[in-house]
Parts: structure tokens; sequence; C-alpha cells
């Protein structure tokens, strides 16, 4: 409201100034200022505002208009040294004359300093520039923020597939213990059975006179069993990849109806002779062979 009291003083005329200071046709003319007409023609004023191009509203544009306004205050070539906005009248003065309108500002030179004035309506736009410049600062630190919480999502998310694979392949690698040595781990030849009955034939030797005191021993394995082992695995094998070796349509189909891939149809790791050929692989093999290369690198991704 300051600005526009102000440019009413400069621009609209009165029975005295009847002189277009601001351009033909800015203001309404007028036989006098009586109270009741002011605010009528201060809006009237403000209306030719809206015939102007806008540009957009950015602190920079912001600041750039108050500097440009304030360029129009000069001063006075009176002994009293003021600053004025607008025409003065010939005696160095803004009183109401023909052809004059213009608004005084405070001094500019008082006991020989200079006085950098900056009137109400520029502080006030000032002020908005700067609120909306830490408005922008603040969406923008918004969005990196966003970004940032997105990227340690997508992190989280592929750490969290690495330990569902590597928790699959401790799962597998614990069942292939039990069943590769089934008689050690269930512990069914226990040296404190000390009759025939509790120690199975099948599975363990009884020494009724044992030196040592322990009657009920494992039965040591043999070449046969190992080699019966051996079998048994390759007929294991022979039931995954080793079966679909070179065909990766029944290599991808074994994959249906598990939670998880197991096999792929891709190239080896770096102890594969045939490391450059696609072929049906056990996924559960290259991840338990660099379970701690991929552990590492899971964590170094999530925090960096």
């Amino acid at each position: 409201m300051a600005l526009l009291a102000d440019l009413g003083c400069i621009c609209v005329n009165d029975n005295t100034q009847n002189s277009d200071v601001c351009g033909t046709g800015v203001a309404s003319r007028s036989t006098g200022w009586a109270d009741d007409a002011s605010d009528a023609k201060l809006t009237d004023l403000a209306g030719k505002c809206t015939t102007l191009t806008l540009t957009d509203l950015t602190p920079a544009n912001i600041r750039s208009a108050v500097a440009a306004a304030l360029a129009k205050i000069k001063q006075t070539a009176g002994a009293d040294f003021k600053l004025v906005m607008g025409k003065q009248a010939s005696g160095n003065t803004c009183a109401a004359t023909n052809g004059a309108g213009c608004v005084e500002y405070e001094a500019a030179v008082t006991a020989g300093k200079l006085v950098q004035i900056e009137p109400t309506w520029a502080a006030h736009m000032l002020a908005a520039a700067n609120g909306l410049q830490q408005l922008e600062e603040a969406e923008k630190t918004a969005e990196q923020t966003r970004a940032h919480l997105e990227d340690l999502r997508e992190r989280a998310k592929a750490l969290h597939t690495t330990l569902l694979i590597m928790e699959d392949t401790i799962s597998t690698q614990t069942q292939q213990t039990d069943n590769a040595d089934p008689v050690s781990e269930r512990q069914i030849c226990k040296p404190q059975n000390a009759t025939p009955a509790e120690c199975p034939e099948k599975h363990c030797d009884y020494d009724v006179n044992a030196e040592d005191g322990k009657k009920c021993k494992a039965k040591p394995r043999t070449e046969s069993t190992a080699a019966g082992a051996t079998v048994e695995g390759a007929a294991a094998e022979a039931t995954g990849c080793a079966s679909h070796f070179n065909d990766k349509e029944k290599c991808e189909k074994m994959n249906e109806g598990k939670e998880r891939p197991v096999f792929a149809w891709k190239k080896g790791g770096e102890g594969d002779k045939d490391k450059d050929k696609l072929r049906c692989r056990n996924g559960n093999f290259l991840v338990t062979k660099k379970s701690s290369l991929i552990m590492s690198a899971a964590f170094v991704s999530f925090f960096f």
C-alpha cells in the first residue's frame, strides 16, 4: 500500500497538478483530493498495472524491480539535499503545482554523511524475495533428500535379495551335509550304548571286549560307501543342471514352482574352464563360492 500511495502522489492529477507525469491516461483526472475520493483514485491507478506484461515471480525478478524503482529516486537540486521520486516543481519541492508530481524522502545528507534510504515498500518487497528464495532452497533440499531415500531403498532391496540367496544356499549346504553323513550327524552309534540292541548293526560295530570301554562305535566309511555316495550325488545332479546342460529352455523350466530361481542359463565363474560358454548352471554354487565377497559388496553399496 505504501508503494501505491507514493505512485498516487506522483501520477494522479488534481485541480493544480494537471500534467500526465506518468503518461497519458494512466490516472483519472480530478478537481481535488477529497478524503473520500483517495481510495477510489488509488484503486483506479492499481488497475492500470494489470495491463503490464507480467514476469515470473522469482527472487531475482523481485530484486530487479526494486532496484529499477529505487534508481528513479534522485537527489534534489535545492539546498536541503532531499531525495525525490517523480517530477519536482520549479522551486525544487513537491508542492502542488502544474506540471509537477513527486514524493520527498528524508535528507540525502545529514551532518556531512550520506544517508542510504530504503522506503517501506522496498523493504517489504526485498523481504518477500528473501522468503521466496528460502522456499526454493527448501524445495531443492527436499527433492535431494527424497532422491537419497529412494536410492537407499533400492540398495536395501538389493541387500535383502542377497541375504535371501545366501540363506537359501546355507540351508541347501546343511541339507547336503546331513544326507552325506547321517550316522555321525545324528550320533546313532553313541559310545555309552552298552547293549547290542542300543547299537544298530547297520551303522555300528559292537565290541563287548573293547579295550577303551566304548563298546558301540560307528562303522568306518569304506571305498564302496564313498563310491556309493558319488553315484548317488551324480544321480541327484542328473535331475538338475547336468541333465539339461546344453538346453536353455529345459534349464530355465526347472525353476518353475520354486520361490527363488536356482538354475540359470549363464556363463561360468573364474574357476570354470568353460567360463565363457553359456550353460545350465546352479546359482547356489556361485553364491557359495563368493559369499564373502557378495556380503562385503552389499554392505559397502548400502552405506556409500
